[in-house]
């Protein structure tokens, strides 16, 4: 076996001022859990890329195994393509040069960059790009132009590629590498596995993006980041599960959080670091902790906010934990855009002021990217109609429910005040319990009700009794009002017009709120934009409870008798089942 702990990395990566207390923490002051909540640090699809016998190619257009330029230190040289991938939606920027066509491209990709006055070359990221430097170019050889515009430009969908030997190509005439992911925490886990033997996970939201991310990202000097590892370290390395073994036994290994039964669950390892958490699987991290605590290991955990999500509520407890190393940072710390830059971006259309919030401010009060209700949620805030709103003894109670079966069940309880006011006085999530647990939860608070909301398929599933689910909600107490079937859309239209109505009590309905800010569109790569439908994810159930309420308004417009209620359940019931209504001739069993 060889000895490794002569090798002193700190020689080859030298961590920024703001991200060199992470390292004393870990290494030195002896902690075990660490959340880091940093702002955000690819090319445009029509950019040209320099194909080998001197004609050009859309970079949308690019295929693996494609023959390119690239620079192999002295001269261009033919270089296949290895990888191809498209980010989602970033912020970009367009630099201009004397006598170039401009470049669209991201803040973190590399442009091979020549300081005059210290005649040297080096990668420098597009951000720190400024006017008068000098950028190595593909004309004659390698010309360099002088910098004459950097600009923010719109947040668009782009493109990177890899090749296979010098890990660089010409685009729009410029020599540029592929971007790469901030390198900090990957240097962070290598070091701990060289001196301390054991495995190691490097943990993205996804098992692709640890692929596309790390596995093949590319750092400052054109080398794929997990080639940070120096070739004399290493024993052995898998391309097929991205993992690598060291001399000393360590093993690194790249998981995603959307595999945490099979990579995670039963294995043994003394480090992980959830990157990018707040899009993450939360199961992963507790599946982990109690691992990682039997091994006296580490969890690092960084991400920019997403929304009052699990990462939200991980930093609160990590805030007033002295057992935690909490780090929260904003472009003020880092420095690494202006802010002149941003409120720029911000006037001129390009970013909304909630994206620099979340992204650059690290705001966790602002709602998800593609948020159906994140700005409605903002306006309550900022209008004090998110805080204190206690039960009014004097006003009766309604419940709008999202019934689940195999997963959870949400209840939100609201009345109906003064002027037409919505007090969400309260709020209940649990998930794979039966629906005797959720109506013995809700007669068992002292709450005067008038009506209990259920959506139109409650009388669909049915449990082994052969009783719909209505029918044993009425054994039990609970006579349930249908709400009629509508479409998805049309719903989430109804919140948004009964929104300024709303006021949320802060303190029992901490998890709606979540489920309102990250209720959100999902991303469509493909056609880069948004699809019109919302994804589905943990914060489904809760802001489905309150699609519900909202439709559910008409309904509580006049008394209702336990007879019109009953019509109105056989009718929902004749309706779903394609039969003609008609109260004396028709029974639903």
């Amino acid at each position: 076996m060889e000895d490794t702990t002569k090798i002193n990395l700190s020689d080859t990566y030298k961590p920024r001022e703001y991200q060199r207390d992470i390292f004393d923490a870990i290494e030195n002051k002896g902690i075990h859990y660490a959340l880091l909540c940093w702002p955000r640090r690819c090319l445009h699809g029509d950019t040209h890329i320099i194909m080998a016998d001197g004609s050009f190619k859309l970079l949308k257009e690019i295929q693996e195994g494609d023959l390119i330029l690239s620079w192999n230190g002295t001269e261009f040289e033919p270089d296949s393509v290895k990888y191809i991938w498209r980010t989602g939606p970033k912020e970009t920027l367009k630099i201009s040069a004397h006598a170039m066509p401009d470049i669209i491209t991201s803040r973190d990709h590399l442009f091979y960059s020549y300081n005059i006055a210290a005649q040297y070359y080096s990668w420098t990221k597009a951000c720190d790009i400024e006017i008068n430097d000098n950028l190595f170019t593909y004309y004659n050889d390698g010309i360099i132009k002088r910098v004459i515009d950097v600009r923010p430009c719109a947040i668009e969908s782009l493109y990177d590629i890899e090749t296979a030997k010098n890990h660089n190509f010409v685009a729009n005439g410029y020599l540029v590498h592929n971007s790469g992911k901030d390198v900090t925490l990957w240097h962070l886990i290598l070091r701990q596995a060289l001196k301390n033997v054991g495995v190691y996970f490097y943990c993205l939201p996804t098992y692709s993006q640890g692929k596309t991310v790390i596995w093949q990202s590319i750092r400052n000097d054109g080398l794929r980041i997990v080639d940070m590892v120096p070739e004399d370290l290493i024993y052995k390395k898998n391309e097929s599960n991205m993992s690598i073994e060291l001399h000393n036994g360590s093993i690194i290994k790249l998981v995603g959080s959307d595999s945490y039964n099979k990579s995670i669950r039963g294995s043994n390892p003394k480090g992980i670091i959830f990157s990018e958490y707040a899009q993450a699987d939360p199961e992963a991290f507790r599946v982990a902790l109690s691992i990682v605590q039997n091994n006296n290991g580490f969890i690092i955990i960084q991400s920019t906010p997403f929304g009052h999500n699990d990462f939200y509520t991980l930093y609160k407890i990590a805030k007033e934990d002295p057992q935690w190393f909490c780090q929260k940072l904003t472009v003020e710390d880092t420095k690494h855009i202006s802010e002149q830059d941003i409120q720029h971006m911000i006037d001129t259309n390009v970013i909304s002021y909630e994206f620099s919030r979340q992204e650059y401010y690290t705001d966790f009060n602002i709602g998800a990217t593609g948020s159906f209700y994140g700005q409605y949620l903002i306006k309550a805030r900022l209008d004090g109609r998110v805080g204190v709103v206690p039960y009014e003894t004097h006003y009766p109670t309604y419940t709008a429910w999202d019934l689940g079966v195999s997963d959870s069940c949400a209840i939100i309880f609201f009345q109906l005040c003064e002027g037409g006011a919505i007090h969400i006085i309260d709020y209940y999530e649990n998930n794979k319990l039966g629906l005797e647990h959720y109506c013995k939860y809700v007669l068992s608070k002292d709450y005067t009700y008038a009506q209990h909301f259920a959506p139109f398929d409650i009388g669909v599933q049915e449990f082994g009794s052969g009783l719909t689910r209505y029918q044993m909600a009425q054994r039990m107490g609970i006579e349930f009002t249908i709400i009629p079937k509508s479409g998805l859309l049309d719903g989430i239209e109804v919140v948004r017009c009964t929104f300024s109505r709303f006021y949320i009590n802060e303190a029992t309905c901490e998890r709606l709120i979540s489920c309102i800010q990250n209720y959100s569109q999902e991303w469509d790569t493909k056609n880069n934009v948004y699809k019109p439908t919302p994804k589905h994810t943990s914060y489904s159930h809760g802001a489905d409870a309150l699609r519900y309420l909202a439709n559910s308004l008409n309904l509580i417009e006049k008394e209702t008798s336990a007879e019109d209620l009953q019509k109105r359940y056989l009718k929902a019931m004749a309706e779903m089942h394609g039969v003609p209504y008609n109260l004396n001739t028709y029974r639903y069993r």
